[in-house]
C-alpha cells in the first residue's frame, strides 16, 4: 500500500475512487459477498488440510508402534534360534547356559546377566553361568540375600536403583561394577525352583 501511495503521488498511478466499487454490477454487496466467500473457502480447506493430517499422523504413529514391535520379535526369535541351535549343537550344559546368559541379556538390551543353580546337596545358589560381569564383582561371594529367597519363591522381582536396595547382598560392589538396577526371575521345573536368572 506504501507503494501505491508512492505511485500516486508522482502521477504513475491514478487514484481509484471507492465509489468505483459501486459502480461494478451487484454493486457493494459483490465486494462483501466475494470477501465472505473467500473467508469461508479458507476455513474449509483449513479444516480439510487437519481433519486429513490428524488420521494421518495417527495412522504413522501407528506404524511406527507396529515396525518397533516386529523388530523386538524379530530379536527375540533371533535369540531362541540360537539358543535352539546351541541345544541341538551340543550336550555341554555350561555351552547353553553361556548362551542362555548373553542371550537374555542382549535381549532385554542389559549389560550383563548372571544364572545361578541350587546345588542339590547344599540347597545353596552357586554361580552357574555370568555374561558381563567382572572376576573381581563374581569373588564378591554367593551369598544368599532377602531378594534370591523372594526370587525362589517365584517372585519376579525388579530393583530399579540398588544403591538404595535393602534386599540384595553386596550393593557398594554392584555400583562399582556399574549396575544401576535388575531384574531377577526365578527359573523353576517340575514345580520346584532350579535356580534364578
Amino acid at each position: 500500500s506504501g507503494l501505491l501511495a508512492l505511485a500516486e503521488v508522482r502521477g504513475m498511478r491514478y487514484p481509484v475512487p471507492v465509489d468505483f466499487y459501486y459502480d461494478l454490477p451487484g454493486g457493494p454487496h459483490l465486494l462483501y459477498t466475494s470477501w465472505l466467500a473467500l473467508n469461508v473457502f479458507l476455513v474449509v480447506t483449513a479444516f480439510l488440510a487437519t481433519s486429513i493430517t490428524s488420521p494421518l499422523r495417527r495412522k504413522e504413529e501407528a506404524l511406527t508402534t507396529s515396525e518397533n514391535e516386529l523388530e523386538r520379535s524379530c530379536r527375540e526369535l533371533e535369540v531362541l534360534y540360537q539358543v535352539g541351535q546351541a541345544l541341538g549343537s551340543t550336550l555341554d550344559l555350561d555351552r547353553v547356559l553361556s548362551l542362555i546368559a548373553e542371550n537374555s541379556a542382549r535381549l532385554l538390551h542389559h549389560t550383563a546377566c548372571s544364572i545361578r543353580l541350587l546345588n542339590a546337596e547344599s540347597n545353596e545358589l552357586q554361580i552357574a553361568s555370568t555374561y558381563g560381569l567382572s572376576a573381581a564383582y563374581l569373588d564378591k561371594g554367593t551369598e544368599q540375600s532377602t531378594l534370591d529367597t523372594q526370587v525362589l519363591q517365584g517372585q519376579v522381582v525388579q530393583v530399579f536403583d540398588v544403591s538404595t536396595e535393602t534386599r540384595i547382598q553386596y550393593p557398594q560392589e554392584a555400583q562399582r561394577e556399574g549396575i544401576r538396577s535388575m531384574l531377577s526371575v526365578p527359573l523353576p521345573a517340575s514345580g520346584r525352583p532350579l535356580g534364578l536368572l
